[in-house]
């Protein structure tokens, strides 16, 4: 295990994009278990949207939106 890659994860100190993509992937990952309800479901959208904000090049923004706009 890389310690470094262990305390960024712990700290929660992991790049804009690898977080929105962590959440994407953790609803897929939920729902196609069957695990994804609607107050897991609620908590995860609320992570992606706030960290829309953050996001400063126009391209990534563009895309997180288009990502926001999808139905799961």
């Amino acid at each position: 295990m890389d310690r470094r890659m262990k305390a960024a994860a712990e700290s929660h100190n992991i790049p804009l994009t690898s977080s929105f993509v962590l959440h994407l992937l953790m609803i897929v990952l939920l729902k196609e278990e069957g695990l994804l309800d609607k107050w897991k479901m609620d908590k995860l959208e609320l992570g992606m949207y706030q960290l829309f904000p953050y996001f400063k090049a126009e391209d990534n923004k563009r895309i997180v939106g288009i990502a926001l706009a999808q139905t799961t």
